[in-house]
């Protein structure tokens, strides 16, 4: 399985920053957001001002189909480049530059 760094760009999304929120067996919406609200390293990325688009899924396993696994990535886009998809960042975000939270939000060394 690839990383969060890796998943993003292979899906032709360019960006500057990316953190990702987990949570698997939740079976509600309300209780996946009250679950990350109440994880200081999750609700610190659910209330960043660094983050600029979110997307979110959830996933039922054909051999667990009662445990819903639910993603949340929020993303700071940065302007197109060259990828061999289309890009889906159509502008940079104004803002200061700064790491994530514990939840997952990283920064790459080189931008992908």
């Amino acid at each position: 399985m690839r990383v969060l760094a890796q998943r993003v760009p292979a899906e032709g999304y360019a960006w500057t920053l990316v953190g990702e929120n987990l949570t698997v067996g939740e079976p509600t919406v309300e209780g996946v957001v009250a679950g990350w609200l109440s994880s200081p390293g999750h609700c610190s990325d659910l209330m960043s001002r660094d983050f600029d688009e979110v997307g979110v899924g959830c996933v039922l396993q054909p051999a667990h189909p009662h445990v819903p696994y639910w993603a949340l990535v929020l993303t700071r886009p940065r302007a197109c480049v060259a990828v061999s998809r289309p890009c889906r960042a159509t502008a940079p975000c104004p803002g200061r530059a700064r790491g994530g939270s514990a939840a997952g939000a990283v920064r790459p060394a080189v931008p992908p």
